[in-house]
């Protein structure tokens, strides 16, 4: 795991490097988010409670603190350039250990279907629908709601791009 997060971040490091010789002078890197906690994932840990899988929660962890890393080197190596990173570990996480103070009711499971595997298309033939998505934060096995789609952006534009202004 660890070799594919370096090789990620290289391929990063390169990326930003290209953007800035193409004249790019604000550049945002998003950090993976909980994905230990997509209902799809918590469907696999089915025998205690559909809990969130917290090995997967750290692999995002360790990713996240890699492209910090990234940043704060890329902001030594590359004049010019303002690259800052945006946390979009925390913001979820709370949604999920705090559902009542963003408004959810239920964070385990998505609004369509049974909400534990249904993705996309499969949404579309799911046989039911929740009665109020915006009391969901996913919509799907993965994807987030509009609800919650726009508190994170919200956050992502109050925390790490509004560095950028």
């Amino acid at each position: 795991m660890e070799e594919f997060q370096n090789f990620l971040t290289e391929n990063a490091s390169r990326f930003i490097k290209d953007l800035g010789s193409l004249g790019a002078r604000k550049i945002s890197i998003s950090g993976s988010f909980p994905m230990g906690c997509l209902p799809i994932v918590r469907t696999l840990n089915v025998l205690v409670g559909r809990a969130c899988l917290h090995p997967y929660n750290k692999v995002a962890r360790d990713f996240n603190i890699k492209l910090m890393k990234l940043v704060a080197d890329l902001r030594q190596e590359v004049d010019g350039i303002r690259v800052v990173y945006a946390d979009a570990y925390s913001p979820v996480i709370q949604m999920i250990q705090t559902p009542s103070l963003y408004g959810f009711e239920v964070v385990k499971n998505g609004c369509c279907g049974t909400g534990t595997v249904e993705i996309n298309q499969l949404c579309m033939l799911a046989v039911s629908l929740c009665k109020d998505p915006t009391k969901y934060m996913y919509w799907d096995a993965i994807h987030f709601t509009e609800t919650a789609n726009k508190l994170f952006a919200n956050n992502i534009l109050n925390t790490g791009l509004a560095k950028l202004i």
